[in-house]
């Protein structure tokens, strides 16, 4: 049959992300959302893809029992969220080896419909179906991880492999949560990854820590504080996590929607605060500075003057440094490393 290994699903499925530049940087960076333009409907057609995918491989995935993945279109409510299990149940009957490419297909659907939930003026569906497609992403995580099936044929499928592997998703989909709970959760997740990879899944943890705190704070200043929920996506505070030249220091910006400034596909933040630290030292705590200027727009041309951004222009000794670019590898680990060598 067709696609019936896990790897050429995993290849035919990044083939299919990979053609569309736009669409991969929409998907890993976490900032792209927010300053490139690109349309619904490609958005919506490049969906349209990943369905088929799915349909394609469908004949497999129903041998798994994974009811909740294989849902096209979920009737949920946000109210519902709150009382799903979570962590959520691990499925009983996913191979450990199908777990990363089930996870990425959600993980990708999640990443696309959060950014239409921000595009759209009236988006409460699609945000759903974000968070619908991230639950789906923890519930294969925790089947991952706690695998119980043929050790034999998934020995080459470690479960601390495993973990690595879902860095990166874990790390994205704490952005888009619809509770606190849950981004506790991711963080104490990140937390217990060992070091493997080019992902430094302990900084994740520490952007994510102070990007929670942040989010307090603001429900403390309106007064939300007694709901267990995030604001709607467009009214969330946003962040960037970029390590410096050495790998051991890390430095990330936050910032928050400005008022009244929100219009179809022209959403506009002011900087809120920068957190420095470093990786070494007994649990050194971040350093929280509230920016002096009074809505300073957060914008590419603002980023590109900060010194840990012109350091890395420097290092690569490449004409026009590619912000998005490093910044997709970053999350990715596909090029930058973010641990240096002794």
């Amino acid at each position: 049959m067709k696609d019936s290994s896990p790897e050429q699903m995993m290849q035919n499925l990044l083939h299919i992300v990979s053609a569309d530049a736009d669409i991969t940087q929409m998907i890993w960076n976490p900032i792209s959302t927010y300053w490139t333009g690109i349309s619904e409907e490609k958005i919506l057609a490049f969906l349209e893809h990943l369905k088929e995918w799915k349909v394609t491989n469908a004949p497999i995935f129903q041998g798994f029992k994974v009811e909740g993945f294989l849902s096209n279109s979920p009737s949920v409510v946000l109210e519902e969220f709150d009382n799903m299990p979570f962590p959520p149940h691990p499925y009983s009957a996913l191979p450990k080896r199908f777990c990363l490419v089930l996870a990425l297909y959600s993980f990708f659907n999640g990443r696309l419909f959060w950014v239409l939930s921000i595009s759209r003026n009236e988006a409460r569906t699609t945000e759903l179906n974000a968070y619908w497609h991230l639950y789906q992403i923890f519930r294969i995580y925790t089947t991952a991880i706690n695998y119980q099936g043929d050790a034999e044929t998934d020995f080459y499928h470690p479960c601390e492999t495993l973990r690595v592997d879902f860095t990166p998703m874990l790390y994205l989909a704490g952005h888009c949560c619809p509770k606190p709970s849950w981004l506790r959760w991711i963080i104490y997740e990140l937390g217990n990854v060992s070091k493997g990879g080019l992902c430094n899944s302990s900084a994740f943890a520490t952007n994510l820590d102070i990007l929670s705190s942040l989010e307090k704070s603001a429900k403390l200043y309106s007064g939300l504080i007694l709901i267990e929920r995030f604001p709607p996506p467009p009214e969330r505070i946003i962040t960037i996590l970029l390590p410096e030249l050495s790998g051991r220091h890390f430095v990330a910006f936050y910032a928050t929607p400005r008022s009244g400034a929100r219009k179809r596909n022209n959403q506009q933040y002011d900087v809120l605060c920068t957190a420095s630290w470093s990786s070494s030292g007994n649990n050194p705590r971040p350093l929280v500075e509230t920016d002096e200027a009074p809505h300073r727009l957060f914008s590419r041309e603002w980023l590109m003057e900060q010194p840990q951004v012109k350091g890395w222009g420097s290092w690569s000794h490449i004409p026009g440094f590619d912000l998005d670019q490093a910044l997709h590898n970053h999350i990715s680990g596909s090029t930058l490393a973010l641990e240096a060598d002794s």
